[in-house]
């Protein structure tokens, strides 16, 4: 039989299914196990031959004839069972002889059955991993997970030469599926003010402000001419004045609000983004025509950086709180940088996604109300560019004034994630309503008073002119009685003198008698007549005497209704000036915005550091520290010892979806254990003694390991 087994294994070393008669069986405790979730790699033979012999429980003998172990075959071993029964491995020592060298050979006890006082029946199962990790090379493999993540050379040389991003992004950015918690805490937080320069409020008006306003008796209002604010057109003017200006502005001119009534829109914004001005005055107050802001994408001469955050990769790591600072921590989900503008808005970007280890924010901007905007852009966001200025494309456009520009870019996701401010403080304006009505209407209340004075000059006037004209018909009337008084005398005397050279001519005649009766009729006629005249008289007198009256009556009246309708028309034109005395202030523009924000100081863009909070943190740690990190990449090479797996100082984790084994000593049922015990995942030690002990946070990356980089 030992002829045919030498005759077998002429090739220098013997199988593990034979023990020659020499061989040493050492019964002996392992704190690994058949599970292979642990399994020991030495670096040498002697190291590991070293480690079995130093132990101090076991039981040995040796074996004086060849056996045979048969597969899923027990063998009889003389050893009580109350011995055999308390280990549960075993290791063989094969001799050296003139054909072969020196061979060890390693089992797990399986199960130990009593067969006599001084025999036992063992159930032995090869330990493939210890027996021929010496012999084994592993090639090319796809890694799911495993500590090679963390020793990974080519990520570690990224990270000592300061590109941390590019590391962050190609190794740390694989998801691994685990629970981060469900909130996450600030860990850092920095400040880019955007108002340390102050403000602007800039006014809107639909009258040009530069003009002369008149004065209250004679108001002026000229209408805006328009304005271009940064290629924006308007129809009405713009100005931008100092906010402490803008005080002084309302003051001087709170005695015309026929003007201040045409601002529209009062607003402020920051004076940091606006870059250049020409220099205007408004109501004796110095303002401003806006001519340039912040723009990148409009001019990228134009200084558009509105700040940087730098070290952001150490700033995170320095924030960990974990016991073992993973770098991974420094990558979304596990943190993530939040802009804000403190107004309940803010951009959530992931850190590995930069292409540097800060963060530059440019700014563009519009500052035209309604239009009124401020981008916060993370300008080295989301792109493949190795530097702040790479990676950029131009594009030509025309704006609204029909001029051509041409915007520099970044082939990025930087625009998509800007953070966008549009609610900006408002102020609304007061004005005297007062003083506006007594302007507004200045020449109305002009021509109403002269109005109400030639009503009653032209009443006046009528009055008179009628009492003239019933004057002069009275004065017709007497005149026309003169002459009919004239021409009744001079009858009556005609009448008396022809009766009385009719009566002495009747006396001539002899008839005494007849000329006494014809004169005594002609004294009686003629007194009669005398009579009559004066009763006319005295009738027309009366008639005149009360036409007199009455004209003068109606002269009074007339009088006195024109003076007292002139009185109440007056008094009307004064009692709407008393009455616009009364009325409330006027309000003309808008008030609103986030005046909150300005108040209190918080108007800024504030860049805080968010990372899971430590109990997450914690759990995460201890799973990465055990486990390594997800890799899920292929990894090509030469066949290399099984040795080189140990890149961590006391254990490395190794978890393969498929490897490719060289042996030229193991048959292809052990060759296949091997592949499966890497393909589920195992443990691998650098020394016995750490397995079960080992504290998580001292297994650091062993810097003298072979190589692996992928």
């Amino acid at each position: 039989m030992a002829d045919y087994v030498e005759d077998f294994n002429n090739g220098g070393n013997i199988t593990s299914d034979w023990w020659p008669a020499g061989s040493t069986v050492k019964l002996c405790r392992v704190n690994w196990d058949s599970s292979y979730r642990d399994i020991v790699i030495f670096d040498t033979e002697q190291e590991r031959n070293s480690w079995f012999d130093n132990l101090s429980d076991y039981f040995s003998y040796t074996i004086e004839n060849m056996s045979y172990l048969k597969p899923r075959q027990a063998i009889k071993v003389p050893v009580p069972y109350s011995t055999a029964y308390r280990y549960n491995y075993i290791v063989v020592t094969n001799p050296a002889s003139p054909k072969y060298a020196e061979m060890r050979l390693f089992y797990f006890i399986s199960q130990a059955d009593y067969v006599a006082p001084s025999t036992t029946m063992l159930t032995l199962q090869l330990d493939v991993i210890m027996s021929y990790q010496f012999n084994t090379y592993i090639g090319s493999s796809f890694v799911e997970r495993g500590h090679v993540a963390q020793a990974n050379n080519s990520y570690r040389s990224l990270i000592s030469n300061g590109f941390y991003q590019r590391a962050m992004r190609r190794y740390l950015d694989v998801p691994e599926g685990l629970d981060v918690g469900s909130d996450y805490v600030t860990v850092d937080t920095e400040c880019i003010s955007i108002s340390e320069d102050g403000y602007y409020v800039i006014l809107i008006s639909t009258a040009d402000l530069r003009a002369d306003p008149g004065t209250i008796n004679n108001p002026s209002l000229k209408t805006a001419n328009g304005d271009n604010v940064v290629n924006v057109p308007s129809a009405c003017n713009v100005y931008a004045l100092e906010s402490a200006d803008f005080r002084n502005y309302m003051a001087r001119m709170q005695g015309y609000p026929w003007v201040t009534q045409c601002i529209i829109a009062a607003y402020a914004f920051p004076k940091k983004l606006i870059l250049t001005t020409q220099q205007t005055e408004i109501g004796g107050i110095t303002a401003y025509k806006i001519v340039d802001v912040v723009s990148q994408t409009l001019n990228p001469g134009n200084d558009s950086r509105i700040g940087e955050v730098t070290n952001m990769f150490s700033r995170l790591q320095s924030k960990i709180s974990a016991a073992v600072k993973h770098d991974k921590f420094c990558v979304f989900p596990y943190s993530f940088i939040e802009i804000t503008a403190n107004t309940g808005t803010s951009v959530l970007l992931k850190p590995q996604y930069f292409y540097a280890d800060s963060i530059t924010l440019m700014g563009i901007c519009c500052a035209l109300y309604p239009f009124a905007r401020i981008g916060v852009v993370p300008w080295n966001y989301g792109g493949m560019g190795q530097g702040e200025g790479a990676s950029t494309y131009s594009v030509t456009w025309t704006d609204l004034n029909n001029v051509q520009h041409v915007s520099s870019l970044p082939v990025n996701e930087a625009l998509s994630n800007a953070l966008w401010m549009a609610d900006f403080p408002m102020f609304s304006i007061v004005n005297n309503s007062y003083i506006s009505y007594m302007a507004s209407t200045a020449h109305g209340r002009a021509y109403s008073y002269e109005a109400a004075g030639w009503q009653l000059a032209r009443t006046n006037l009528a009055t008179n002119l009628s009492y003239e004209q019933a004057q002069g018909a009275m004065a017709t009337e007497q005149m026309n009685r003169n002459i009919q008084n004239d021409m009744s005398r001079l009858g009556m005397g005609v009448s008396f003198g022809t009766g009385m050279v009719g009566a002495a001519g009747s006396l001539i005649g002899g008839n005494l008698g007849g000329a006494a009766a014809q004169a005594a009729g002609t004294l009686l006629n003629a007194g009669m007549s005398q009579a009559q005249y004066a009763a006319s008289n005295q009738q027309f007198q009366n008639s005149l005497a009360q036409q007199q009256y009455v004209a003068g009556s109606n002269y009074q009246l007339a009088r006195q209704a024109m003076n007292g309708d002139y009185e109440m028309a007056i008094k009307s034109i004064n009692s709407t000036v008393q009455d616009a005395a009364l009325r409330p202030p006027s309000m003309v523009g808008q008030s609103g915005g986030d005046v909150l924000a300005i108040s209190n100081g918080l108007y800024n863009i504030t860049v805080n550091f968010k990372m899971i909070t430590r109990a997450v943190q914690e759990r995460i740690a201890d799973f990465w520290s055990r486990y390594g990190y997800q890799v899920n990449e292929f990894m090509p090479g030469s066949f290399r010892p099984l040795k080189n797996l140990k890149v961590m100082t006391h254990f490395s984790y190794w978890k393969m979806r498929e490897c490719y084994l060289q042996n030229s000593y193991a048959n292809n049922d052990e060759i296949m254990a091997i592949k499966g015990i890497l393909e589920r995942g195992t443990t691998v030690w650098a020394t016995p003694n750490y397995i079960g002990s080992i504290n998580l946070e001292i297994n650091e990356v062993n810097e003298y390991k072979h190589d692996w980089s992928y």
